[in-house]
């Protein structure tokens, strides 16, 4: 028996031809509908990147107690399951988030990994002599990551030297190596088409012929009304994104030939998913991690082939949480822990509801209650966003630790059902989102797809709050969060 994951990061749903998209050339995508099941109501969990990587390790939602950060001492780890019981895990990667101090323990949870550099911010090229030139569009970012990249660019010239196709040769070359033993999982976890927008020429003349330097490829994360002008600039985002995608596309046949040549198909589970989705424009939001998590991010494309079964759409309602369930169940591994999160063969097998309802959200933003065709996105009780705190052994986020003025108010507390016996540090934390100015919004997703007429329904609105606090009690939320949310 063989698994295999193959991660696209920032992989939005309505771009793909297997969900309606007409415009965006994935023919590769599309040819996932020969082999794979096609989740049509598949969500995230806890955002973004390395919270939703937490979720996949430990089949639990980070978000209800922890932003951004490491794998914890108390977590179980699927990959470190499956590693103990005898299956030879491996990674593949070029998400840089692991090599921070925030995103530490994840990879080495691994028998094996390799890590490719330079995507994004990740700190590659030392920065010195003349700044290189870098975009001035008000709705390109700024800062730091941006300057880092383009000289992270200066080294990476021609698409042979692209973190996607070094991700994509490995996991060729592990392919050929290794397709003819038994007993291994492997992870590909591709960075792109996360932010920055840059993909070859041949790609982006799929869809514009601008050749400008002042390309419109790495949004802000804002609402952008007062910056926008001119709508046709989330058309330019939108079609830069799209000749990214395509390259991922041409990756992914690459690697769907080869699956196909070695001839895997009959003894291998493989999953194609993402972490989480982006807003291109939509509510006149650029981002992700800001502002309400619509369903442009929330909802995720996500894809199963099952050996030896036929594929077909799956409209139960399923989300990240499953996918450790799943790879236990799929090596006949016994689940020694309780999760969230279900095997979704029992879903494929069986065509069973493995979830009546859902919840998935930021740590200080929102809490969002998925029961079709209801979601409700819970918005905090007061403008302070009060009480908020985090709740973590290893106080590290993003690349730095927490400042020696937030652990001055730490506590150490005990009996904390999520830590899974362990004492916990308890951490004030300062409001960083703004759920509160939005409000709670109420969305039907059979008449509203795309979110544009809130309901207004008290009645509703009570009942859906009762349910979102039973569900919050099943999976252990903090007794601080009820007063953030509900005020009591």
């Amino acid at each position: 028996m063989k698994a295999i994951m193959l991660m696209f990061d920032t992989l939005i749903k309505d771009m793909l031809p297997n969900y309606g998209n007409e415009w965006v050339y994935a023919p590769n995508f599309k040819r996932l509908n020969e082999k794979f099941h096609t989740f049509d109501n598949f969500y995230c969990g806890s955002l973004p990147c390395v919270p939703a990587r937490r979720d996949l390790h430990t089949g639990k939602y980070n978000f209800l107690h922890r932003n951004w950060g490491p794998l914890e001492p108390f977590d179980f780890s699927v990959i470190k399951e499956l590693k103990e019981q005898g299956i030879s895990t491996h990674l593949i990667t070029d998400h840089w988030h692991y090599g921070e101090m925030g995103g530490f323990g994840y990879h080495n949870q691994f028998s094996t990994w390799e890590l490719i550099r330079g995507p994004e911010g990740d700190p590659l090229e030392p920065i010195f002599g003349n700044r290189p030139s870098i975009s001035q569009h008000n709705l390109n970012q700024q800062g730091t990551l941006v300057v880092q990249h383009a000289y992270n660019r200066q080294k990476l010239i021609g698409e042979d030297t692209m973190p996607i196709t070094q991700v994509f040769n490995k996991a060729l070359s592990f392919l050929d190596k290794y397709h003819g033993y038994d007993q291994w999982f492997l992870q590909v976890e591709c960075f792109s088409p996360h932010e920055p927008f840059i993909a070859m020429d041949n790609y982006r003349k799929l869809y514009t012929d601008t050749t400008d330097e002042d390309i419109l490829n790495w949004p802000v994360y804002q609402q952008v009304s007062t910056l926008i002008s001119d709508k046709q600039d989330f058309v330019t985002i939108q079609k830069e994104y799209a000749a990214l995608l395509s390259m991922c596309d041409d990756y992914l046949g690459k690697f769907l030939d080869k699956l196909e040549d070695l001839q895997l198909w009959d003894d291998t589970l493989i999953i194609v998913n993402t972490d989480h989705g982006f807003m291109l424009g939509e509510h006149n939001w650029l981002g992700k991690n800001v502002g309400p998590q619509y369903e442009e991010i929330a909802h995720t494309p996500f894809f199963l082939h099952l050996p030896k079964v036929e594929p077909r759409r799956i409209p139960q309602l399923t989300q990240t949480i499953d996918i450790p369930a799943t790879l236990l169940d799929f090596f006949s591994l016994p689940m020694t822990v309780e999760m969230c999160g279900k095997s979704l063969i029992q879903v494929i097998e069986k065509k069973i509801d493995i979830h009546e309802s859902i919840l998935y959200g930021i740590h200080g933003g929102h809490v969002n209650y998925v029961r079709l065709p209801y979601v409700f996105m819970k918005g905090s009780a007061n403008k302070e966003n009060q009480p908020l705190e985090t709740y973590t052994l290893l106080p590290l986020k993003g690349n730095c630790g927490f400042e020696k003025a937030e652990l001055e108010e730490a506590e150490l507390v005990y009996d904390v059902p999520f830590a899974n016996g362990f004492p916990i540090l308890k951490i004030p934390k300062k409001n960083h989102y703004d759920p509160f100015t939005q409000g709670d919004l109420i969305f039907d997703l059979s008449r509203d797809r795309q979110q544009l007429h809130p309901i207004s329904n008290e009645q509703l609105q009570e009942k859906l709050s009762q349910e979102l606090i039973m569900k919050l009690k099943e999976n252990d939320a903090p007794d601080s969060l009820y007063e953030r949310l509900f005020g009591k």
